[in-house]
């Protein structure tokens, strides 16, 4: 395990990721790099589809700059896949988020709304 470790940090979450991921049947291969974990394939599609989601790994507490994973989401957004967050708590579960991009500038629909009192 330290020999792992010393090449990379996070091996123990990602291991927990990919593990969790097989067990619920997804077909799990190595990120595209940018900093992504693994890319996710829906099951019975591994081979006819390529993969649709990019998943990131974070530990519980783990804090990373919102700019740098904003540039990250766009990238995977543009390549037409759907990026999900890991996040693995003090007591091993694991937690999925999809992740999806609004505009609230562009959401006028919304802002049309008024209230009636």
């Amino acid at each position: 395990m330290e020999i792992c470790i010393k090449q990379d940090e996070n091996i123990l979450t990602k291991f927990l990721i990919y593990r969790d991921l097989r067990t619920k049947g997804y077909v799990v291969k190595d990120g595209f790099g940018f900093g992504s974990d693994f890319r996710v394939y829906e099951r019975g599609t591994f081979g006819e589809k390529g993969s649709r989601y990019i998943i990131f790994g974070f530990d519980e507490g783990k804090q990373e700059k919102i700019h740098k994973l904003q540039k990250k989401i766009d990238q995977i957004i543009l390549m037409g896949k759907e990026p999900i967050i890991a996040v693995i708590e003090r007591r091993g579960e694991i937690i999925y988020y999809k992740i999806s991009k609004i505009d609230f500038m562009t959401n006028t629909a919304a802002m049309d709304l008024k209230l009636v009192l």
